[in-house]
């Protein structure tokens, strides 16, 4: 009976060290899905940026272009030459 009830402890000595472990493990994932959410959100604004720098630099360019035109830097565009909307 002694050696029963010994099994029984070291059995439950290690579902309790099995539980703490799982408990830390979610404990981690939880952690994991949060700065996954957050780093979402960050790309999101990023995504933002980048679309908002890409129109700023074709207006520029679209500038430049007329500027350069004007001054007689480059040959009138042709027909051919599809234009940007603005």
């Amino acid at each position: 009976m002694a050696m029963t009830t010994n099994l029984e402890n070291l059995i439950l000595a290690r579902l309790d060290r099995i539980r703490d472990e799982v408990a830390f493990v979610r404990t981690d994932i939880g952690e994991i899905k949060l700065d996954i959410r957050e780093l979402r959100a960050r790309m999101g604004h990023v995504e933002h940026a980048v679309s908002t720098l890409s129109i700023r630099f074709d207006r520029l360019t679209d500038r430049v272009e007329r500027i350069e035109l004007r001054l007689g830097l480059v040959d009138s565009p042709s027909p051919e030459t599809p234009s940007r909307p603005t």
